[in-house]
């Protein structure tokens, strides 16, 4: 069969898939093979309508347009109740095709049943004609792209009674940095994430080829970030290092999962069986950045460095979310002691077509610049236990750095270093007035965050209650588990102090109701210390606390955690080496760098 070639633009750069007409086509071409009972399936796609790689953007009409195209080998998943399975997936209703794009615009893109481990093809993988009566009725097919997401149906892969389609949901996705002109950033998105369905419905077939109609169910949100002017107190004009983007939604989806009833796709409408519109939780994309056009030698390929006027354009594939843009926040992460969040207005409805989202960074200088408040952008029912904390061994002297340190988004400390003995038995536990302010400062203004810290069990009789009821009333605690201390409940009560006894073992020994708060009877294993075996790092290992030694480690822990497609794990809590020092001996430490990479975890690994 042909076809005009057809467009379908992008008119702007904000985009709704949601919503879109999922049937199939309906004018099969009378010059395809009559059918035969018993044969392969034929599929073919539509080229120019389907769409899962996007084209070089142009310009018509002072409009700017992004064809989009399949690009070959992507694997579509195809089933139904009605065919039949070939020889080598015999018992199954579906089946996995690869699809082989037409060299011409004006034709079909073919679908060929493959053999799922090796790729090849393969037609007794595929599905096939029934014969007799089971030939002579109606025949429906669903299709889902990419075949690589699909989890099945609610009670099995092929069990389509309830009709419900699941499919895994990445909540972390990256974009690559493809170009740079005149300092403005281009780049291309992971088009694994845009997922798209089909479905058709014969009322009885009479030609080989059955021809799928793909149609996206994402929204896609095309962000363009602009730099402003970032000036240190030197007068040095510096960038702003942009490390990824995050969009978090009111509303929470039950498991990291889409959930569609892919049996009503003919009305026109895809909406998720399983999204809780919520105002108290939330869901979060995290898009960051593959820069491959920095160097192998270069500090990180997973930033970009934006000067005053310069700017990046990221893409987000969203789940198809009805009435959810209002009180959605697009949060940019950005290196160092810098927060950038904007909500969506009411009354805008962001998530309609021909849209772009437009984000122009406020100038940085030394009194703008604020707390990476990254804790308060989370879901509070999250539990302690699954977040991933970076954290700091402060030494003598280090009490001047604590505020800076915080405002980078430090919140786990050891203050060991900073503990003295006071009063007449020796009995008591004070630390520098510095420190005590620059915890005072903290969370007074930042309501939403908290602080862990912990001393070490060098003398029994060292009691740290006085000190903390004295200067932080009702602000502290002491918990013996963390086992469901959520982000909300920490937050109330913002300091929370833990034990660290010789052993390297933590614990939550202080009890306000207790007379020896150091009692061996009451301690209770709050977190244990994991080791890192040659600088490596499980994001799913048991929640720890995880020591960094030298710079050579920071590099390593920052690589891994930046380059890991993981879409579930925490890090724990990683003591960063060098925290809050750039340079040291004249040699980039990568601190800074690491602790917002752990940051991000939270955004992309939740």
């Amino acid at each position: 069969m042909y076809y005009t070639k057809k467009h379908y633009p992008f008119h702007g750069l904000f985009l709704l898939f949601a919503g879109l007409s999922l049937l199939g086509c309906a004018d099969e071409d009378d010059n395809y093979a009559s059918v035969h009972p018993g044969n392969a399936i034929q599929f073919s796609v539509e080229r120019i309508a389907t769409r899962t790689h996007y084209e070089d953007k142009y310009e018509e009409n002072g409009s700017l347009f992004y064809p989009i195209d399949w690009d070959a080998g992507d694997r579509i998943f195809i089933s139904s109740t009605d065919a039949v399975p070939g020889a080598s997936i015999s018992g199954k209703q579906h089946a996995i095709y690869s699809v082989a794009p037409a060299d011409d615009a004006s034709y079909h893109g073919s679908i060929t049943a493959i053999d799922p481990s090796s790729g090849s093809k393969d037609e007794a993988y595929g599905l096939h004609w029934g014969t007799g009566n089971n030939f002579d009725k109606p025949y429906t097919f669903y299709g889902a792209y990419p075949a690589q997401r699909v989890k099945g149906y609610s009670n099995s892969m092929d069990d389509m009674t309830s009709g419900t389609l699941t499919m895994q949901y990445y909540t972390n996705q990256v974009c690559k940095i493809t170009s740079v002109e005149n300092g403005q950033y281009e780049s291309e998105p992971d088009m694994m994430n845009a997922y798209m369905l089909a479905k058709k419905t014969l009322p009885s077939p009479t030609a080989d080829h059955i021809l799928l109609d793909f149609k996206p169910i994402m929204t896609t949100l095309d962000i363009h970030i602009t730099a402003g002017n970032y000036e240190v107190a030197t007068g040095i004009i510096q960038p702003v290092t942009i490390t990824g983007v995050s969009i978090i939604t009111p509303g929470e989806l039950t498991g990291k999962e889409l959930q569609c009833n892919v049996q009503t796709l003919d009305e026109g409408t895809t909406s998720l069986t399983n999204f809780v519109p919520s105002a108290s939780s939330n869901e979060c994309v995290f898009v960051g950045i593959d820069n491959a056009l920095k160097s192998s030698n270069e500090k990180s390929i997973g930033c970009v460095d934006l000067f005053e006027g310069e700017s990046l354009h990221l893409m987000a594939f969203l789940p198809p979310f009805e009435n959810v843009s209002n009180g959605t926040q697009i949060k940019i992460h950005a290196v160092g002691g810098l927060s950038f969040e904007f909500t969506l207005k009411d009354g805008q409805n962001y998530f309609e077509a021909q849209k772009r989202i437009d984000v122009q960074l406020p100038d940085v200088s030394p009194v703008t610049t604020k707390t990476n408040d990254w804790i308060s952008q989370l879901n509070g029912s999250k539990l302690l236990k699954t977040l991933s904390i970076p954290g700091y061994e402060c030494k003598e002297g280090d009490g001047s750095k604590l505020n800076d340190l915080l405002n980078m988004g430090v919140r786990a400390f050891d203050m060991d270093a900073f503990a003295s003995k006071n009063g007449s038995w020796g009995n008591h536990y004070e630390f520098p007035e510095s420190v005590t302010q620059s915890l005072k400062t903290f969370i007074s203004t930042n309501p939403n965050e908290f602080v862990i810290i912990w001393i070490h069990n060098s003398a029994l009789n060292l009691r740290l209650n006085e000190y903390l009821d004295k200067n932080f009333p009702k602000q502290w605690v002491s918990p013996k588990s963390m086992e469901n201390l959520t982000i909300t409940e920490a937050a109330n009560t913002p300091i929370i102090v833990v034990k660290k006894n010789t052993s390297h073992t933590y614990y939550g020994e202080f009890n306000r109701e207790s007379e020896d708060p150091l009692s061996l009877l009451s301690k209770t294993v709050l977190f244990t210390m994991s080791d890192f075996t040659n600088g490596t790092l499980d994001l799913s290992e048991e929640w720890g606390v995880h020591p960094i030694n030298d710079v050579a480690m920071n590099k390593s822990i920052y690589e891994q955690i930046t380059s890991s497609d993981k879409q579930e794990g925490f890090t724990g809590i990683i003591m960063v080496h060098n925290a809050g020092e750039i340079y040291a001996d004249d040699t980039y430490t990568y601190s800074d760098l690491l602790i917002q990479s752990i940051i991000d975890c939270n955004f992309k690994l939740h």
